[in-house]
């Protein structure tokens, strides 16, 4: 017999994305089955990291979800956006540090994603500049972040090699996110991956 009563164990992440190219790769690693099935995880496209913060402070004011998190890149030198972002967010967030709420990807959320085809150390977020290599690991031609262009890339991603990316996540910069390429992603996706973390147990509401 079908058991339909609630799980009242399972908890609640909002993901706040940058744009569609975060949104749709938390989403894929969503439909990867790859973090703990009692979090369910939900990933809001905020369009821009301009309405970042907006979203963020009405997503956690309305306490639905236990923990609200923030993935975004940190662009280029000197990084402006994303500095006045990571100030509001400590503001805001006291006693609870800025790295533990944003997640951040220098120079884009490009280098994670090519982190689970190859090792690679992009350089900037031009995508231009990253076509050639984002051909060769992935087979997409000529990569502007057209709709189907996205969908041909996030396609590719499993939960095999989710594995690959964490491996070629280690090998760069975790902390500084001044340091070119550098992401703290592994924060986030360490507490997904195991319910009793203690990253999730600074936003516990229950």
């Amino acid at each position: 017999m079908k058991n339909n009563s609630p799980n009242t164990n399972l908890r609640h992440i909002l993901i706040v994305c940058e744009g569609y190219e975060e949104t749709e790769y938390i989403k894929r690693l969503i439909e990867c089955g790859v973090w703990d099935s009692e979090i369910v995880v939900t990933a809001m496209n905020a369009k821009s990291i301009s309405n970042i913060y907006s979203v963020y402070t009405y997503s956690a004011q309305k306490y639905t979800y236990d923990a609200v998190v923030i993935f975004c890149d940190t662009e280029e030198p000197p990084y402006t956006q994303f500095e006045n972002l990571k100030k509001r967010i400590s503001d805001a967030a006291k006693p609870v540090s800025w790295d533990k709420i944003i997640i951040f990807a220098n120079p884009c959320t490009m280098q994670i994603v090519l982190s689970h085809f190859g090792y690679v150390r992009l350089r900037t977020n031009d995508k231009y500049v990253n076509s050639g290599k984002i051909k060769e690991l992935t087979g997409v031609e000529n990569y502007k972040a057209g709709d189907k262009q996205r969908f041909a890339v996030m396609r590719q991603i499993t939960p095999e090699n989710y594995g690959v990316m964490k491996k070629n996540i280690e090998k760069l910069d975790g902390g500084d996110y001044t340091v070119t390429p550098s992401t703290n992603v592994l924060t986030l996706f360490h507490a997904l991956e195991n319910l009793d973390s203690e990253w999730l147990n600074v936003f516990g509401r229950r």
